[in-house]
């Protein structure tokens, strides 16, 4: 059966990426490779010395790799950097780069990634996998981070997405998704390819790489905002002018989700309006989307996932979440205290 093994450059709060390593390890990954933006003690006190999990700590090589020389200043370069060159040195057959909000699934429950893989005709060099967005149903008890549906890319949006959502919501998404909807790249290794941020790459400095086929039975489901906080500050984070390592672009919808937050800072309902509006789905919502074939009720179990693989039992509610993404986001927190008079706890979960 192939291997695999998968990376991303993180920098959350530790127990989010405790539930990373552990899910994937889980799930069959002979590696497991976490690159860390920024130290983070909390991360090696769970992690440190976990058979095939690797911690690498931000230019610990220097940035020997490519002759790059020097840290990437943009995070989407440092991302390419990190994914690029584990690809050069992992043993295992395939690597998928992704985020830590990130999870790689099979459709079909209790399928192996590595039987999947299988099935690739050799010609193909990169598979594109295929996102799911998690969504939250409204009026819905909300365990532990994780919880909620998965709502697919919509080909159609453009000119459908009326019939479901209505106008604020239709301008703060795209593809029917607020975040991307490209999904990622899960590349060959052992053919000098390289990882961007969606693609695989033929060069380093960005030629797309042919050859390339949707991955089989396989999804990334999108955390994107595990929490309001953590999408809140996700969106601030974005909208802070001038920030050097800000994603080179966003798609407008993106730009409308960030604006709705920077607009006001201090206007706490409105943001949970935004919020509602791009992260949730009401009850017909819900009906419509199911109906065109657009909405999954996938049941990763993240927590088990982890505690299986890891002997972990982490504290994934909201609330813990939260606690520990104000801690980790201090500095972050108090720039925009200090800009906006911006107030953490207004919407973290209780």
């Amino acid at each position: 059966m192939a291997s695999w093994a998968i990376v991303a450059m993180v920098d959350e709060p530790a127990a989010l990426l405790a539930a990373w390593a552990g899910h994937h390890l889980d799930l069959g990954a002979s590696e497991v490779h976490l690159c860390l933006d920024r130290p983070q003690e909390e991360a090696f006190d769970l992690l440190d010395g976990t058979p095939c999990v690797h911690l690498h700590l931000d230019g610990a090589d220097d940035w020997a790799f490519r002759g790059i020389g020097a840290r990437p200043v943009g995070m989407n370069a440092r991302q390419k950097y990190h994914a690029s060159r584990i690809l050069a040195q992992t043993r295992a057959e395939w690597l998928l780069h992704c985020d830590s909000d990130e999870f790689l699934w099979p459709e079909a429950p209790g399928t192996e990634v590595g039987a999947l893989l299988d099935q690739v005709p050799q010609k193909i060099n990169w598979l594109q996998v295929g996102v799911a967005e998690r969504v939250h149903l409204r009026k819905t008890p909300r365990p532990d981070i994780f919880a909620g549906a998965y709502r697919l890319p919509w080909p159609r949006y453009a000119n459908e997405g009326y019939q479901v959502y209505d106008a604020l919501t239709r301008e703060l998404l795209n593809y029917g998704l607020a975040g991307h909807h490209m999904g990622k790249a899960m590349v060959r290794a052992g053919r000098d390819l390289f990882i961007g941020v969606h693609h695989g790459l033929t060069r380093y400095n960005g030629q797309r790489c042919p050859a390339v086929a949707p991955a089989p039975g396989l999804r990334v489901l999108h955390y994107d905002g595990l929490t309001l906080l953590h999408f809140a500050l996700k969106m601030l984070r974005y909208g802070q002018e001038g920030r050097p390592d800000n994603p080179a672009s966003h798609a407008p919808a993106r730009w409308a989700q960030v604006r709705g937050f920077v607009d006001d800072v201090q206007a706490d309902d409105l943001q949970r309006l935004v919020y509602r509006a791009a992260k949730t789905l009401g009850l017909n919502q819900t009906v419509a989307l199911q109906e065109r074939g657009l909405l999954r009720q996938f049941q990763p179990d993240v927590a088990a996932r982890a505690r299986a693989a890891l002997g972990l039992s982490l504290d994934l509610r909201p609330a813990a979440f939260d606690r520990a993404l104000i801690c980790h986001e201090m500095a972050l927190i108090g720039q925009l205290q200090a800009r906006y008079g911006f107030d953490p706890k207004a919407l973290a979960a209780s």
